[in-house]
């Protein structure tokens, strides 16, 4: 497969000007993949520098003016879209680096294109995509071309039930299996796609998108393709099954063969449908296993040992039995769940390297459905690695070697510090931490449980793609998602890494559990991220649920779930339209840009008034926020007479009253309990439909957050 790339991408680049690397591939063959990868477009030869707009900007058909340094790809903020336009001698240098890397690298030409192409855009006429991209799918389209009748098919790969998958799971020892199933998503995700690859003698380049438990592969169209491609879609949802049940399913779709004058908008909607409607219609082209699954797939019940984690019932169970922990914390599991323990979960923390192949190579390699081992290690064993293994580096780019990026693969560890939150006398420094542990504050212990993903990317990936939509345009697209949810995400998790732990990011969304207060404030600068990423064109949606830390898994990732699409439901008035773009916390969805600045500037206030060796005022405020806001949300339900107005007033001015006979402070916080007062009272910016919501319960959300976060941090 490898090699099938590498020879395409020689001929691309030869016939661009960029290298001068010996190929038998005809000009006419690259001339019209690249026509056909960019919509109809062309680069000029010989290739010449230009600058690169983010191409998340030009979506929504909007107008580029940021541009993306010359640099080697990295997952560091000098990669974020810059205002000031590149300089000619900045390109030049950074073109010349990317044709010497390509002719000391004839042989890994992908990486090598992904390192230094990344940030040079494939033509004046196209300065929002990137070289990279456009060369990739060029390559895998000439490909076709030469394999085929002429003519593409646009392949999709889906797995579903992974929610249920991930979270469904005992709570008092999720915290074990959590990261490794997490990294079992990408990791089956990405063999099925190279499955599929192998099977049809594709390469790399012809990898449209893959992440989030989906995949979209371009393939040429050729004879009996339909049938082979239900013959291997047979062997891989058996071959799943046999390991999964019905817990985790996968379908695949293929479209009809098309020309390029299809419309490729209209190619990924036929693709998407093709996709539901096999969900819709599970296993029902597999009599034998739909007969087996209706007649035969029961629960054994009574004494039959369960896995202790996942509460599944243990097939074959003499040879599928294993057990982690020592002593009393021993437990029986799966030896499938042992696996992702062990081989993934634990050793990913560490991991640098991920060694892929299909033989048993190495004993700490964990074996797939499909037949394909793998092992995380910090570095590549000396001895009894195949020649032929797939070696990827795990969040490091180099040019030399395949690299892969992934959200999350540091997990929070038992320290000096937390060390004393275990109730086991097993747990060691180094161990996984516990969701308690994750939890424990001085006076209070909460879990934080957050979900945030892209508002309307569906439209995105359908008639708000951008101008002149194509393959490199979705591919550009796919993969800008990825560098922010698998990449950067990490570096945002750095501050945050020692409570906090980043369950799933990839594709469009994030799961993170850990210490509320942390996890809210990581959500905080995620979307700030995320604004300077996109240059606020695209949007972010999220919800926090606060829960203590036994609160079961499964049930706090619904709990967060609704919050989201409470977040996603968001509008000014009952009769405007609906804008997202909203966080939902403590009960109430916030606007971002709205309400959120409102909040958290109260919050400021607040801090300052209850907080120790500062104001230092009565803390009994926060009881009559909350008493005067319920006060409000009776007088809204009942439409009866505002009164709680008055007593607010009366309330707030006796607390001023007290705090200027005290003469602290030379009336700063009377001066602050005055201001909280007349904001609330004249309340401009909900009477001018700015905001959804009366000042009053912004300032209860307020409270409530400086509440829990002094009872967390013993500030009381």
């Amino acid at each position: 497969m490898k090699n099938i790339a590498d020879i395409y991408i020689k001929a691309t680049c030869a016939y661009l000007g960029i290298v001068q690397l010996e190929t038998d591939i005809k000009n006419e063959t690259i001339a019209q993949g690249i026509n056909w990868a960019l919509g109809g477009g062309e680069i000029n030869t010989p290739y010449q520098p230009v600058a690169l707009c983010p191409v998340l900007e030009t979506v929504k058909n909007k107008k580029g003016t940021h541009y993306i340094s010359p640099q080697i790809l990295k997952i560091s903020d000098a990669f974020f879209p810059q205002i000031e336009m590149p300089s000619a001698t900045a390109l030049a240098e950074q073109y010349r680096n990317l044709q010497q890397v390509l002719s000391d690298n004839p042989n890994n030409l992908l990486s090598a294109l992904h390192c230094h192409a990344s940030s040079l855009a494939a033509g004046k006429y196209h300065n929002d995509l990137s070289l990279y991209d456009c060369i990739k799918v060029a390559s895998a389209i000439s490909h076709c071309l030469d394999n085929g009748n002429g003519k593409l098919r646009l392949a999709g790969g889906s797995i579903s039930g992974i929610q249920t998958y991930l979270y469904d799971i005992i709570s008092k020892r999720a915290n074990k299996l959590l990261k490794g199933r997490s990294f079992y998503i990408q990791l089956l995700s990405d063999s099925l796609a190279d499955a599929l690859l192998e099977s049809f003698g594709l390469s790399p380049c012809h990898i449209i998108y893959s992440s989030g438990g989906g995949f979209y592969i371009i393939m040429p169209d050729i004879e009996n393709i339909e049938d082979r491609f239900q013959d291997f879609t047979t062997t891989i949802t058996e071959k799943i099954y046999a390991q999964h049940g019905t817990n985790l399913n996968v379908e695949f779709a293929l479209t009809n063969a098309f020309g390029q004058e299809k419309n490729i908008v209209d190619l990924w909607e036929e693709l998407f449908i093709k996709l539901g409607e096999k969900k819709l219609q599970r296993l029902s082209d597999n009599p034998k296993m739909l007969k087996e699954l209706l007649m035969g797939y029961v629960e054994k019940g009574g004494a039959t040992i369960r896995d202790e984690i996942t509460n599944e019932e243990i097939k074959c169970q003499k040879k599928n039995i294993a057990s982690i922990g020592k002593g009393d914390d021993e437990i029986i599991v799966d030896k499938f769940t042992h696996g992702q323990i062990e081989k993934l979960g634990k050793k990913l923390r560490e991991a640098n390297y991920w060694i892929s192949h299909n033989s048993d190579f190495n004993e700490n390699a964990f074996k797939d459905p499909l037949g394909t081992w793998h092992l995380l290690s910090d570095s590549v064993p000396n001895k009894g690695i195949p020649s032929d293994a797939v070696v990827r580096l795990i969040n490091k780019v180099d040019p030399q070697k395949e690299f892969v990026f992934y959200g999350g693969n540091r997990a929070p560890e038992f320290d000096d510090e937390t060390i004393g939150f275990s109730d086991s006398p097993e747990t060691r420094k180094g161990d996984p931490l516990t969701f308690d542990a994750m939890a424990r504050g001085v006076e209070l212990d909460r879990l934080g449980i957050l979900r945030m993903d892209v508002d309307g990317l569906g439209n995105v990936f359908g008639k708000e793609i951008g101008p002149q939509p194509s393959f490199v345009r979705y591919a550009a697209v796919s993969r800008a998602m990825d560098w922010f949810f698998k990449g950067w995400i990490n570096q945002v998790h750095q501050k945050y890494k020692k409570r906090t732990l980043i369950v799933y990011s990839g594709g469009d969304d994030l799961f993170i559990v850990g210490k509320w207060n942390m996890v809210l404030q990581m959500a905080l600068d995620i979307r700030r991220d995320f604004e300077k990423w996109t240059c606020g064109n695209l949007t972010l949606s999220g919800g926090l649920s606060v829960v203590p830390p036994k609160f079961p898994v499964m049930q706090a990732a619904k709990l967060a779930g609704k919050a989201e699409e409470h977040a996603k439901e968001y509008r000014v008035t009952p009769d405007s339209e609906k804008e997202k773009d909203a966080f939902y916390l403590f009960g109430k969805s916030l606007s971002w840009k709205r309400e959120m600045p409102i909040v958290r500037g109260m919050k400021d206030v607040l801090e300052e008034l209850l907080g120790k060796n500062k104001l230092n005022i009565d803390r009994s405020l926060i009881g009559k926020i909350n008493i005067h806001s319920a006060a409000l949300e009776m007088q809204e339900k009942k439409e009866a007479t505002p009164r709680w107005k008055w007593n607010l007033i009366y309330d707030l001015s006796r607390f001023e009253d007290q705090l200027r006979r005290r003469k602290k402070d030379n009336g700063k916080a009377a001066d602050m309990v005055r201001k909280l007062m007349t904001d609330s009272f004249e309340d401009r910016e909900y009477r001018n439909k700015n905001i959804k919501y009366h000042l009053l319960p912004l300032l209860q959300i307020a409270a409530r957050w400086v509440e829990l976060d002094q009872k967390t941090e013993g500030k009381t």
